[in-house]
């Protein structure tokens, strides 16, 4: 029950990424699979997929996810597929990983790895694995956005989730936990301590060390909206991370007071009729404004797997749903 929830979670994404709509089907339909089957049929080659990045490897990874459900291989062997386009048999990754968000796809190497054995996907990994060393940071440790002169010395809160599950889980998988473990505890107080709004319990878009962009706050330096999908997406990463550290990190209960902070919110900010949230999330009677259904998906999974591991009380289980 618990995969197919966060199969649901990650899939629904897709609607977001590629305006798909899937048309009127019979009651009982295996959504998760629909989506792979109407998408395979769009995209059915890696050229199809096109470019790196985490739009479509975040597909691919709930592509996975139902694989192992069903275990009809044409769902492993579409996402290899894209994979095998951009990496050589050295590994080497045909695009240079200069923002956070082109390390996403590096869980589909860690997968293909467990799956195949093959080194070319460890070698990929590694190399990805490689760029937090020299990755430029903000003066207090955190990640930049991207390198490129418009990301420079910025956090974004969705930058979380593109970087830091991969770490972690590379970590465990390649006896390098020591190092991830800390580093992406780390990433996540120092994101918090920058983009949490006390007066909202909600998180800002992004924050500017420099102050130069002209979104940036005078003062905070911080964004001027809480935009849903940002903070679905460090609340995802919460979760994600809680999974792999271990019990006694000494940060852990940090993130898990984070987890807690953000549920209230959640709740504070659901529209009472339809249970979803609002693409700017304090803004819902703003006119303009729409109940956003991506996010609505990441805040649910925050909430319900939060529930079942204990972080959150069971009342947070039945806001989800």
């Amino acid at each position: 029950m618990e995969n197919t929830r966060v199969t649901i979670a990650t899939l629904i994404l897709v609607f977001i990424f590629t305006q798909s709509v899937i048309a009127s089907t019979p009651p009982n339909t295996d959504w998760s699979k629909a989506v792979v089957e109407s998408t395979i049929k769009r995209y059915p080659t890696a050229e199809s997929l096109k470019g790196w990045g985490y739009a479509k490897s975040l597909y691919l990874y709930g592509e996975y996810l139902v694989y192992l459900r069903t275990h009809d291989k044409r769902y492993l062997d579409h996402m290899q597929a894209w994979i095998d386009l951009h990496i050589d048999d050295k590994g080497t990754i045909n695009r240079p990983i200069n923002a956070l968000d082109y390390m996403l796809p590096g869980n589909l190497l860690l997968i293909l790895y467990q799956e195949t054995k093959q080194q070319k996907y460890q070698l990929a990994a590694d190399s990805i694995r490689k760029t937090f060393d020299t990755y430029p940071r903000t003066k207090d440790g955190g990640f930049w956005h991207a390198t490129n002169p418009n990301r420079q010395w910025q956090l974004w809160a969705d930058g979380v989730f593109m970087s830091l599950p991969f770490l972690a889980r590379y970590g465990q998988m390649f006896g390098d936990s020591a190092y991830a473990n800390d580093e992406v505890t780390k990433q996540l107080l120092i994101y918090y301590q920058h983009l949490n709004d006390p007066a909202t319990g909600l998180l800002w878009h992004a924050y500017d060390e420099s102050g130069a962009q002209p979104w940036a706050n005078p003062t905070t330096h911080t964004s001027a909206f809480h935009w849903c999908r940002a903070i679905g997406w460090y609340g995802m990463t919460l979760i994600q991370i809680l999974d792999i550290l271990p019990k006694n990190h000494p940060k852990r209960n940090d993130l898990i007071k984070i987890v807690q902070q953000l549920a209230k919110a959640y709740e504070k900010y659901q529209d009472p009729k339809t249970g979803l949230w609002y693409q700017v999330v304090d803004k819902g009677g703003v006119e303009g404004n729409w109940l956003e259904t991506s996010s609505s998906s990441m805040y649910s999974y925050m909430m319900w797997v939060g529930a079942k591991r204990g972080y959150l009380s069971k009342h947070y289980a039945d806001v989800a749903l």
